[in-house]
């Protein structure tokens, strides 16, 4: 039987009671908030997760689009830029085209 996002969610806060500066588990831990769509969660741990790593670009989809979600539309252009950028300085030309496309759908 597949894990619940609820129980892989405590499953990933129990791996960052272990290690609290574990970059992947934060980056987990915002996609199981956003998955269970508790956005707020989802940024926060966002947040400390690109403190802790260079992201190539995936975050940001997750980032920006809980943002939006959440009415907080400059700072979800801006995560969907920063996407841009770090995806092209990775890259991930799919992945910067994609966001480009987000900015153009959603804010212009």
């Amino acid at each position: 039987m597949p894990i619940s996002p609820r129980e892989r969610l405590a499953s990933l806060k129990a791996l960052l009671e272990q290690d609290p500066n574990d970059a992947f588990v934060h980056y987990g831990v915002a996609d199981a908030y956003y998955k269970l769509e508790e956005l707020e969660k989802c940024v926060e741990h966002v947040a400390i997760y690109l403190k802790l790593a260079d992201d190539e670009g995936a975050v940001y989809r997750i980032w920006g689009h809980a943002l939006l979600r959440l009415g907080r539309m400059e700072e979800s252009r801006q995560a969907f830029e920063k996407g841009v950028q770090a995806a092209e300085r990775h890259n991930h030309p799919g992945m910067a085209e994609e966001y480009r496309d987000t900015i153009e759908q959603e804010f212009e």
